[in-house]
């Protein structure tokens, strides 16, 4: 009997939780949107170290870097146009800088001042400080920089004078039939959920939603506290974490990237904008190859194979995708959590660890 890509992944992920740690996973799971619209999805694992086993592939976790592509997806359909001098939208002294820069991450900006700044801390300020500068004027180089989809998710703001997770939602995740939400802002069953952990010292630490937070707040921030959004003003997006708070579960990624991808707009986020051999700080062996509006594109890469077109997210313990192979027309949406921080004293983002890069080879080999 043939055993199809699907199965091949649920086998690799079910051994993945079976390792010790640092290799192995406390929880992974997989889903498959066939072109049908026919959906396979499971989820295997443990709530943490010594927790009990989870086999609901319905529970939502903080999916990191995938929230880009969703924020992506939003901006052009409310209405924000590429080629707009960010300056047209928020503060900003350089006209040369628009908003397709920061989708593409190639707007000179960087992570190197930070990224978090919860209002009323000015992020749009962080990213003029020189440390959050690469030396690259708009459009000369890729770096990969979290600073710019905060940038993205304030102008949204500012732009519509409209709370960021109200556009996602009505833009992105309800269209796509995904009920999850940034951070847990109009998230129903919140109960319904996986905490992160991450490998740290020779342990399991939470980082993220745990069982005690103020779950009757709007907002959870990592630590637990909870805030209120009746403070929220136009322009207070970083409280959402536009950079990588949406909450959604596996068959949640699969929607994502289905319906943010397989339409003409999304045709044109995954137009290449840039990639290797035109683009200084594009790196061939590292994480990005070629890169669209929110998008990475994988084709016929020597390390993967395919066609894919999507976004990978790796922060606090977890790494997800959510990718359209387009030459299937098949979505799929991936988690495996508990790992350690790949990029720990590293300047750059890493590769796939190799247990997330053998995923990446089935989904785009079949």
């Amino acid at each position: 009997m043939t055993v199809d890509a699907f199965d091949r992944a649920a086998a690799h992920l079910e051994a993945l939780t079976r390792r010790p740690p640092p290799e192995g996973a406390l929880a992974a799971g997989i889903a498959r949107i066939a072109p049908d619209g026919s959906l396979r999805a499971m989820l295997t694992g443990r709530d943490g170290p010594g927790g009990p086993p989870v086999s609901d592939p319905g529970l939502r976790l903080r999916v990191a870097s995938v929230t880009k592509l969703a924020l992506a997806r939003t901006a052009l359909a409310a209405g924000l146009d590429p080629g707009t001098p960010l300056a047209e939208l928020l503060p900003w002294p350089d006209p040369a800088l628009r908003l397709g820069h920061l989708l593409s991450h190639r707007s000179g900006i960087t992570d190197g001042a930070g990224y978090v700044a919860p209002p009323p801390a000015d992020a749009v300020a962080l990213a003029q400080d020189s440390a959050a500068r690469s030396g690259h004027p708009p459009g000369g180089a890729f770096r990969y920089a979290n600073l710019n989809y905060v940038l993205i998710g304030i102008a949204l703001e500012r732009a519509t004078g409209r709370r960021l997770d109200h556009l996602v939602a009505e833009h992105v995740l309800r269209p796509a039939g995904i009920g999850g939400g940034l951070n847990w802002a109009g998230v129903a069953e919140r109960d319904r959920r996986l905490a992160l952990w991450q490998w740290e010292g020779g342990r399991h630490v939470r980082q993220v939603d745990g069982p005690e937070g103020d779950w009757n707040a709007d907002l959870i921030w990592r630590d637990g506290e909870g805030l209120d959004l009746a403070g929220w003003r136009p322009g207070w997006a970083p409280w959402f974490s536009p950079q990588g708070g949406l909450r959604a579960s596996v068959p949640e990624l699969a929607r994502l990237a289905r319906f943010a991808l397989s339409d003409a707009p999304g045709a044109r986020m995954a137009r290449p904008v840039a990639g290797f051999g035109d683009t200084p700080g594009l790196e061939a062996a590292g994480l990005f190859r070629e890169v669209g509006l929110g998008v990475t594109i994988y084709r016929d890469h020597p390390e993967i194979g395919g066609d894919l077109a999507g976004h990978a997210g790796q922060a606090l313990g977890a790494s997800t995708g959510a990718w359209l192979d387009r030459a299937t027309g098949a979505a799929w949406g991936y988690a495996i959590l508990g790992w350690p921080d790949f990029s720990d004293g590293l300047e750059e983002e890493p590769f796939y660890p190799p247990a997330e890069l053998e995923i990446m080879r089935i989904i785009a080999r079949g």
